[in-house]
């Protein structure tokens, strides 16, 4: 009788730069996976209780990525940041069962999941709620988002910047919206985008996006870098 042990969990880099990673509950690097990895390699807790949650980096240096469970089947789009991309690389993460293993695929992901169009005659900001970075886009703009805490809260916080000086021959529009804010008539509007339907590549026609849109009427990427 012969008896084969095999690991719970599994990682594969298949992007063309080291990948750095780390398990959730610790500040350490847990170790590097080389790029356009052949062999997956194996993950192991320091203990069985330990929460099961992972988190990605191009280098300690840079920071790292949201953390996300592992212990089922799922897909994350995580944003790893750089000095070069401020809204970070993208890399696609895929937990799938390999046997009697989970597989953990790390693999490039060329568009997010999520856009915010500003179809206001000001600025807008948004950011997730609980967390993360607080973006802006410009009138007429928009930005391409995942998000920063995937285990948090999944709802987009987006407000207009008025505090900014405003153009030299605002807008009736623009005018009125500064008007709401000052006055606390219009402040920030929630929008949980996983509530809308499912994300669609940014590469789709556009009525088949999916987007979060914030206009007058209504108040409601990057490469990997190379292994050289």
């Amino acid at each position: 009788m012969m008896l084969v042990v095999q690991p719970r969990f599994r990682l594969l880099n298949a992007t063309s730069a080291p990948l750095a990673y780390r398990l959730a509950a610790r500040t350490d690097v847990g170790g590097v996976l080389p790029a356009e990895q052949d062999t997956p390699a194996p993950l192991h807790w320091p203990h069985r209780l330990a929460d099961r949650a992972l988190q990605l980096s191009l280098s300690a240096d840079a920071g790292w990525s949201g953390a996300v469970a592992v212990d089922a089947p799922a897909e994350y789009v995580l944003a790893l940041p750089t000095a070069d991309a401020p809204d970070g690389v993208l890399v696609r993460l895929t937990v799938e069962e390999a046997g009697p293993s989970l597989l953990l695929t790390a693999s490039v992901c060329a568009s997010a999941p999520y856009r915010v169009l500003n179809e206001l005659p000001v600025h807008l900001t948004f950011e997730q709620s609980g967390g993360g970075r607080v973006r802006t886009v410009a009138p007429g703009g928009a930005a391409d988002f995942a998000w920063d805490v995937p285990m948090g809260e999944r709802t987009i916080l987006l407000a207009p910047l008025v505090d900014t000086a405003p153009p030299e021959a605002p807008s009736t529009a623009a005018v009125a919206i500064i008007a709401a804010h000052r006055s606390g008539a219009l402040s920030r509007v929630a929008v949980r985008p996983d509530r809308l339907g499912e994300p669609q590549p940014h590469g789709a026609p556009a009525a088949d996006r999916k987007s979060t849109r914030l206009n007058s009427s209504h108040p409601s990427r990057t490469r990997m870098p190379s292994s050289a």
